[in-house]
């Protein structure tokens, strides 16, 4: 089987936040970095979740605190769009 090592894949990344902010980035490089146009406070209250509308296939690992707020709001209004 022939493998191009130089052959990289662009997949989108998608969030979503507590303050309703929606957006979207591609990455296409090996290793990318973005910053949100809406910092989180980092209060109990702030969350992200990345891949909104499970629009790629890949896993994703949140701060303690991320978990935190992300679970207090689905416990608090489970219909909350996240």
């Amino acid at each position: 089987m022939w493998v191009c090592a130089s052959y990289l894949w662009h997949i989108p990344v998608t969030w979503r936040t507590s303050r309703g902010h929606v957006g979207r980035v591609w990455l296409r490089d090996k290793e990318a970095t973005f910053e949100l146009p809406e910092p989180l406070d980092g209060s109990s209250t702030d969350w992200i979740k990345l891949n909104h509308n499970e629009m790629a296939y890949f896993r994703v690992n949140y701060m303690q605190t991320n978990w935190r707020a992300l679970a207090s709001a689905l416990r608090q209004q489970h219909t909350v769009k996240i």
